[in-house]
């Protein structure tokens, strides 16, 4: 509703979703508790037309605000995702996997990938607009390093780059610092991509991967 702010959170052990209503007067108060059927606990997210879409064993639950969730099958071989997103139409997602695929399906009858972009990266964080999906990669073969890259929904890469790493000197805590510092967000308009946290902000350029701020 109009003026209307609010948080959700999901306890993956106790399978449910928590909505809490921001309010002036009121502060930070727990309005619903909804229990998600099937879950696993691996990926959660809200849809744009408020709907959950969740993983379950073997592949995915989508629960409307009214009515029974409904199993939907994903294409292939049978794998979790790491990370689900809501794509660029109200029946459309991305799915986010280990091995750095990130599939849009349709979620009609069952969860058919309409596009398919194979990163070869090993994701650290995704983050998507209707348009955009971004994906924040770590390597770890060396000394570790963070890339960032974003593609259309058509599957084209925008950009490329690289994301500046902390290394083990910078302190005790180095390890939670870093990845602390290091969640995804992007947005559309403006066109942007963030990576940072309390301690650093880096600042992109959607549309170029053009550095804006940090780094």
């Amino acid at each position: 509703r109009k003026g209307r702010h609010d948080v959700r959170l999901v306890q993956t052990a106790l399978r449910e979703v928590l909505r809490y209503a921001l309010a002036p007067d009121a502060g930070l108060g727990l309005e619903r508790q909804r229990s998600l059927a099937g879950f696993d606990g691996q990926a959660f997210t809200t849809l744009l037309d408020g709907s959950f879409l969740y993983t379950t064993d073997g592949g995915l639950f989508r629960s409307r605000p009214r009515g029974e969730p409904r199993r939907l099958r994903l294409d292939g071989e049978p794998r979790r995702p790491c990370r689900l997103l809501a794509g660029d139409r109200l029946d459309r997602a991305w799915v986010a996997y280990r091995d750095g695929e990130l599939a849009l399906v349709e979620l009609r009858g069952r969860a058919r990938t309409v596009q398919s972009v194979e990163t070869g990266l090993q994701p650290f964080d995704v983050a998507a607009t209707p348009r955009s999906v971004a994906l924040l990669s770590v390597d770890e073969s060396g000394p570790r390093t963070f890339g960032l890259a974003a593609y259309d929904v058509e599957g084209r890469v925008r950009f490329r780059a690289v994301v500046p790493s902390l290394e083990p000197s910078a302190g005790p805590d180095w390890v939670a610092r870093m990845a602390a510092d290091r969640q995804l967000a992007v947005t559309e308009e403006p066109p942007r991509v963030a990576v940072g946290g309390e301690a650093s902000l880096l600042l992109f350029d959607l549309r170029t991967g053009a550095p804006l701020h940090g780094g």
